[in-house]
This record gives C-alpha cells, structure tokens and sequence, in this order.
C-alpha cells in the first residue's frame, strides 16, 4: 500500500495535468445529484477511518503520510474520497482548494471541521513538489486577477499553461511582437551586393588655370624669338595691347598671345646673326 498518488503528468514538460477523469466528472455527477444528506465527519473520525482502511489492505497505521493519503474530503463534489485518489483524478480541484485555503488561513484562525479537513488535506498535498508548485502558480494567478479586477489592467493578468506559462499577458503580447518584427524583418529581400564592376565617373567640367597677381608671366627666350617667322609689318606700341594682371581666369591661348604681343617688334628685312657677345638693337617706332 502506497501512500504516494499516480499523478498523471504531460509528457513534453512533466507538469501536473490538472483536467479531472472521466471517473472524476462521473463521481461529480453523481455527488451532485444525490439528495441523501451527509453528515461530515470529525478530524478524529477520519483519522480512526482511514486507519481501519489501513489495516483492511496490510497497510502501516503508523505512516502519518499513508493516514492522510485515506483521509477522507467532508465537503463538496468529491466528499467522501480519499485524497490519494482526488490527486489521482482531479488534480485541479484539489490545487485550487488548497490554494484559497492557504489565503484563507491567513485571516481565518478557527479550527471547525471542514478547516480541519482541509488542513489535513493541505498537509497531505504540498508534500509533493509537483502539487505544492501548482498551488503556488494558482496563488500568483488568484493574487494577479484580484489586482486586475481592482485596477481594471487585464494585461497584467497571468498564463497558466504552456510555454508562456507564469508569463503576463502583457510580456507574452510583447514577446509576440517581437518575434513578428523579427519575422518581417527576415521576409524582407536582402541588400543587393555592390556590383564589382567600377562605376563609371562622369568627367568634371575643365577649369582654366587661375593666375594671380603675384605670378610672373612666362616670357620667350631668345632662340624662340629667333625661331619665330620674321614679321613684314612692325606693329606700335599704341596697338599692341597691354597685359592687365588680375584675379581673372586665362585661357593659354589669351595669355600666349598677350606674352607675343609685349615682345619688342621685330625688325623688318633680313633676320640678323649676332655674333658672340653682340646684343640685338632695338627700334622704336617714331610717334607721328
């Protein structure tokens, strides 16, 4: 004779399965329809019950663990089962009767008869881990939907079940979002890889070079003096243009043909071989 009960536990996480049997719902049924009155019994008629039921099947009657497993429930659905079977067969049941009268005991001290028995019965049920787990989850929820009713907030309300299970639903409504932003995140189409083939560069528009006052213009040497075509006609000075320095923009063209036009006049006939040390003369034309 076992005083420990065959708790029916869901395979993927090996929590509690709280839903009652079909012996349960049947027993509930027949409890409920039954217009036999009942006379519930005292703390030590139960004990002096459950160890004749003991001693019946060969049991220890000095097990306080096996008394209590064939201790018997006087009130409700299931008033006259043991506990070891209500645990067997309505963990739920059990699991929210222990934890109200948890709550309970907290402001009610007296020591009735069905106080009694669900003291025993409280005993006897969260000495198993698994059950005293369950009672705590439903004390949370009971602590979690009194706060909701008081400040109206239903997202603070509490999962009972599954994976989210202590989770509010505010966390698992957060959670969830998350996960569907990351999903969309990962639908959209990935960044297309930059092409290896360079990009063509569109040429800048040229510039002229800038020249400042501060530069010198270039001027001929003498062998390009000498290299240039001889001229037929002398030109004045007064047609020559003079070459303004300023912050202005030259184009090559105009600087070399202002240079050309600052050079001395060449003189017209036949070119003339200086010799080594001779300078050329210079003519000037005469004003008229």
């Amino acid at each position: 004779m076992k005083a420990t009960p065959q708790f029916r536990c869901k395979p993927s996480s090996r929590e509690l399965v709280l839903q009652a049997t079909a012996e349960a719902k049947s027993v509930a049924s027949a409890t409920k329809s039954s217009s036999d009155p009942f006379v519930p019994l005292t703390p030590r008629e139960v004990r002096k019950d459950a160890v004749a039921r003991i001693l019946s099947q060969g049991g220890d009657p000095g097990n306080t663990k096996l008394v209590l497993s064939q201790s018997t429930l006087q009130f409700g659905r299931y008033r006259g089962q043991t506990f070891k079977w209500i645990l067997e067969n309505d963990g739920g049941y059990a699991v929210s009767l222990v934890a109200a009268h948890q709550k309970e005991r907290e402001m009610d001290t007296s020591d009735t008869v069905y106080m009694a028995n669900k003291d025993a019965l409280a005993s006897y049920a969260c000495g198993f881990p698994k059950v005293a787990i369950a009672v705590g989850d439903r004390r949370a929820r009971n602590a979690t939907r009194a706060m909701v009713s008081q400040s109206g907030r239903e997202d603070q309300q509490v999962v009972g079940f599954g994976a989210h299970k202590g989770q509010t639903w505010q966390e698992l409504y957060e959670a969830i979002d998350k996960e569907r932003r990351g999903e969309s995140q990962a639908q959209k189409p990935a960044a297309q890889p930059a092409s290896s083939q360079p990009t063509p560069s569109v040429p800048a528009p040229c510039q002229p070079p800038r020249t400042s006052a501060s530069q010198s213009a270039p001027t001929l040497s003498s062998s390009a003096t000498k290299s240039r075509a001889p001229v037929s006609k002398a030109v004045s000075r007064k047609e020559r243009p003079s070459l303004a320095f300023s912050n202005d923009a030259l184009t090559d063209a105009e600087l070399l043909a202002a240079v050309e036009d600052m050079a001395p006049p060449p003189v017209v006939g036949e070119p003339q071989v200086l010799k080594r040390g001779e300078s050329a003369p210079v003519s000037f034309p005469i004003k008229t």
